[in-house]
C-alpha cells in the first residue's frame, strides 16, 4: 500500500493534493517515523475536522480558536 492508499481508505474523496497535505503537515514525516495507523489517524482527523468545518493547529492538531492557524496554548508558547 502506499501512502495515497492508506490516506484514501480514511478520507475517500481526498486528491493528491491533501494527500501530500496531511503526509507533509500533519505527520511528523520526514523527521519522524510514521506507521500506517499513524499516518490513517492524521486523515481521519483531518477530514473529521473538515467535515465540520474546524480549523486544526499546524502545530499540535488541536482545535485552532477563532479561526487561527494555531491553538491558544501555541500562541502563548509562541508569544511569551
Amino acid at each position: 500500500m502506499t501512502t495515497h492508499d492508506i490516506i484514501k481508505a480514511a478520507f475517500p474523496n481526498a486528491n493528491d493534493e491533501i494527500c501530500s497535505f496531511i503526509l507533509w503537515a500533519r505527520t511528523p514525516y520526514p523527521f519522524g517515523v510514521i506507521t500506517a495507523k499513524s499516518l490513517f489517524s492524521a486523515a481521519r482527523r483531518f477530514k473529521r475536522a473538515s467535515d465540520n468545518n474546524i480549523q486544526l493547529c499546524d502545530l499540535c492538531d488541536r482545535i485552532a480558536e477563532n479561526n487561527k492557524t494555531v491553538c491558544a496554548k501555541c500562541h502563548k508558547a509562541l508569544t511569551t
